[in-house]
């Protein structure tokens, strides 16, 4: 019912856009605990709608708006919700959604766009787990993302990006940052523009 009526999840997820986020009379925080239930427990067949509908806004909302508003508990929440569309759980791995590997592979150039203005967040939570979700959709343990992967420890946009977040005032970003950063200097396929 729920994936054949995605008039109900696209509710879910424009709830985010409620700007009241008090727990007496904000909904996202109610909302928000739905539709991760619906997405642990239905999977991949809701995590499809969401991140294979055309109307591209829903999922792309979570990266430049949802992840970093005021409330920390909806920011919190809407994080986790994003980590829920492109991670789960199997045979006690955490490994990417099939339909997130079709998401990142049809639109990979929009997706690290869009992924790269939680990495350049001001905000301490939302850049730390921000690097630790993409170290978890890059390497993944299947290696679906294998040449997604490849493609962006090639490009120098996102070494600078990566380069930057060294330099960041948090021990922990460095650190995050640093385990990303290694893998563009261990690669034996480096470009030319990221060797130089």
């Amino acid at each position: 019912h729920i994936t054949q009526n995605p008039d109900i999840l696209e509710f879910l997820v424009s709830a985010y856009n409620d700007h009241d986020y008090t727990s007496e009379t904000g909904i996202s925080l109610y909302t928000g605990d739905i539709l991760q239930a619906f997405i642990r427990n239905i999977g991949d067949r809701v995590a499809s709608v969401i991140l294979m509908t055309d109307d591209s806004n829903w999922l792309w909302a979570f990266f430049s708006t949802h992840v970093d508003i005021a409330s920390f508990d909806v920011q919190t929440q809407a994080f986790n919700t994003l980590k829920d569309l492109f991670l789960s759980q199997s045979n006690n791995k955490i490994c990417v959604r099939d339909p997130a590997v079709k998401l990142i592979a049809a639109k990979e150039d929009q997706f690290f766009d869009n992924f790269n203005v939680m990495l350049k967040s001001s905000t301490f939570v939302t850049c730390r787990q921000s690097l630790r979700l993409l170290h978890q959709i890059l390497f993944d343990p299947q290696k679906k993302t294998y040449k997604s992967m490849m493609r962006y420890i090639t490009n120098k946009k996102y070494l600078k990006i990566t380069m930057n977040l060294l330099r960041d005032a948090s021990d922990q970003i460095q650190f995050e940052a640093f385990h990303l950063f290694k893998v563009f200097v261990l690669n034996p396929k480096r470009s030319p523009e990221v060797t130089r």
